[in-house]
């Protein structure tokens, strides 16, 4: 079987999100957003240190930090808020309260694309690690001449997850004894774990040696 060819992507959908299970270790299943996803949009927080010597190159230090980014929402999602310690269920309804925690979580989307090799429409299923977020604003627009709807910014901020060996729970490092950090897994059509993928968190591991 061929490696799809991602011509062009787009359409993000399914967007989820499951935090860390309050007792022991493992994640809880993912949630859906409740309003539904606009946009994603990420940058990669990278840089690179040059070192120069009798006026030459002589090194490049690569920086790289994971990713920065902005998940827009159709409405703020009280569940996720309530999840990521913003919001509270209280007596009289449900309360921004004053945010003491990061919670980091993994998101989950979906988006579609088109198979250069076979000219076919296809689903990418993806998660990222290690992901927060800020505290939303919100601006409500008068309706003129047709409705103006709201979309909610999210701030994301992607740090990622340190990739394990695979068989265990030990961390895996490179030939060199570097642990590697995963920022996103995206798995596609005809990949091993794709009918699953967004159901639980896939922790990501070596390749099988």
């Amino acid at each position: 079987m061929n490696q799809d060819k991602q011509l062009v992507s787009f359409n993000i959908q399914n967007a989820a999100y499951a935090v860390p299970k309050s007792e022991g270790s493992g994640w809880e299943n993912f949630v859906k957003f409740a309003s539904g996803s606009d946009s994603l949009a990420l940058d990669a927080n990278y840089s690179e240190k040059v070192i120069y010597s009798d006026g030459l190159v002589r090194a490049t230090i690569p920086n790289d930090k994971g990713k920065t980014g902005t998940l827009t929402l159709l409405n703020i999602d009280n569940d996720y808020e309530i999840a990521m310690g913003r919001r509270m269920k209280t007596a009289n309804g449900t309360s921004e309260i004053k945010q003491r925690k990061s919670v980091e979580h993994v998101l989950y989307y979906e988006f579609e694309y088109l198979d250069e090799n076979t000219g076919a429409t296809k689903v990418a299923k993806v998660q990222l690690y290690g992901v927060t977020s800020g505290r939303p604003s919100q601006a409500l627009n008068q309706t003129t001449d047709d409705i103006n709807n709201n979309n909610v910014d999210l701030s994301l901020t992607i740090k990622g997850m340190t990739m394990k060996a695979n068989t265990g729970d030990t961390d895996y490092t490179d030939a060199n004894g570097n642990i590697v950090k995963v920022w996103q897994t995206i798995c596609l059509p005809g990949e091993e774990g794709y009918d699953t993928f967004g159901k639980t968190v896939v922790v990501p591991k070596a390749p099988i040696a």
